[in-house]
C-alpha cells in the first residue's frame, strides 16, 4: 500500500503519483460504502521502497511495481532511547487512553511494535502518518510521533489556534 501525493486527483483514474515508501501488510477489515468503493484496514508487515514501476497493460487493473524491503531492526544502541521514548508517548497519550483498569496500552508490547501500531491507529492525517512511515527505524518514528503529539495537544489548548490573524 502506498499514499497518493497530494494534487492527484486530478490524474486519479489513470496513474496519480505515489510517495515511493510504503508498507506491505494484511487486509484485517474491508467496509463496503455507498458509492460502491470500500474502505480498507491494513495492519502493516514490513516496509518498502518502490523502485520503479512497471507500465500500464491493458485489462490489468492494478499498478505492479518493483519493491526493496527497508530492514527496521532495531539495533542495540537504539533499545535505551527507544525505551525513554516509549515512556514519553505513553505519558502523552495515558489521558486519552485510561479506562476504568488503567492503561489500555499494551505494557508486554515490544516499544517498536507499540510505536508502529500506534503511528498506524492514532488518529492521525494521511499525510502525517506517511511522514512517520519514512522515518528510519522506530526510535526515528518514535520521537516524530512525539512530536506530532505535542504539536497536537499545544493545538487542541490554544482556542485559536485555528484562525488566521
Amino acid at each position: 500500500m502506498t499514499l497518493l501525493k497530494p494534487g492527484h486527483e486530478e490524474a486519479y483514474e489513470g496513474r496519480p503519483p505515489v510517495f515511493t515508501p510504503g508498507c506491505a501488510g494484511l487486509i484485517t477489515h474491508v467496509e463496503r460504502q455507498n458509492d460502491g468503493g470500500f474502505n480498507l484496514i491494513l495492519r502493516g508487515l514490513s516496509k518498502f521502497r518502490i523502485d520503479e514501476e512497471e507500465p500500464p497493460t491493458d485489462g490489468v487493473l492494478y499498478r505492479i511495481a518493483h519493491v526493496t524491503p527497508l530492514d527496521e531492526e532495531v539495533g542495540t544502541a537504539d533499545r535505551a532511547p527507544l525505551r525513554e521514548e516509549r515512556r514519553r508517548l505513553e505519558g502523552m497519550l495515558a489521558p486519552s487512553l485510561l479506562n476504568e483498569g488503567g492503561s489500555r496500552l499494551p505494557r508486554d508490547m515490544a516499544d517498536d511494535d507499540l510505536v508502529n501500531a500506534l503511528s498506524q491507529y492514532l488518529d492521525l492525517e494521511p499525510v502525517e502518518k506517511q511522514a512517520l512511515l519514512e522515518r528510519h527505524g522506530p526510535l526515528a518514528r518514535c520521537r516524530t510521533l512525539v512530536e506530532l503529539i505535542e504539536m497536537k495537544l499545544l493545538m487542541q489548548r490554544q482556542p485559536d489556534s485555528g484562525k488566521l490573524h
